[in-house]
C-alpha cells in the first residue's frame, strides 16, 4: 500500500469520491498514523499523529448523506448511528477495540502487502467502525477515507 501516505494517496485518486475536498485513510500504525497511545486517548488529542478525524464533528456516508456519526472531543467516532457502507465491504484499520494501534496488526506499518504480516479489519456494514478481525496483507481489502 506504501504506508499511510500511499493508503491517502489511492484516497485522494479514487474515482468514486466527492470531487471537492481533501481525503486521507482512517488507518494506524505505528509510525505515520494514530489515534491513541493510551486507551479511548485518555491523554487527550495530543496523543493524535497525522490523525484524520476532528473533534465534535459530524461524518456523513458520501452515498446517500446519512449521518454516521459525531466524534467526542478526542476526535473519536465511540458513537455511531450508522454503519460507514450500506452493502459489505471489508476495510484495512490497524487500530485496537480502544483506538490504539494494534503492534501487530498493520501490514508492517502498512508496506507489506504479502502474506507475511497481518492487519486488522472490518466489515463496514456493521457498526462500530473499528473492529477485531485480521487478514494476512496479501488479500485484498478497502480503505476508509475521510474528509479533512
Amino acid at each position: 500500500m506504501g504506508g499511510a501516505s500511499g493508503a491517502d494517496n489511492k484516497c485522494a485518486n479514487d474515482a468514486n469520491k466527492p470531487t471537492t475536498g481533501t481525503y486521507k485513510a482512517f488507518l494506524s500504525d505505528t509510525i505515520a498514523r494514530r489515534a491513541c497511545v493510551t486507551p479511548n486517548c485518555g491523554g487527550g488529542s495530543s496523543e493524535h499523529l497525522d490523525w484524520v478525524m476532528q473533534p465534535n464533528k459530524d461524518y456523513v456516508r458520501s452515498i446517500g448523506a446519512v449521518v454516521i456519526g459525531k466524534t467526542d472531543s478526542n476526535g473519536l467516532l465511540t458513537t455511531q448511528t450508522n454503519a460507514v457502507t450500506v452493502s459489505s465491504v471489508t476495510t484495512w484499520l490497524g487500530f485496537n477495540a480502544n483506538w490504539t494501534t494494534e503492534p501487530m496488526l498493520h501490514c508492517s506499518d502498512w508496506i507489506d502487502g504479502t502474506g507475511a504480516s497481518t492487519g486488522t479489519l472490518k466489515d463496514q456494514i456493521t457498526t462500530p467502525i473499528i473492529g477485531a478481525a485480521s487478514n494476512t496483507c496479501g488479500n485484498s481489502h478497502s480503505l476508509v477515507c475521510v474528509e479533512q
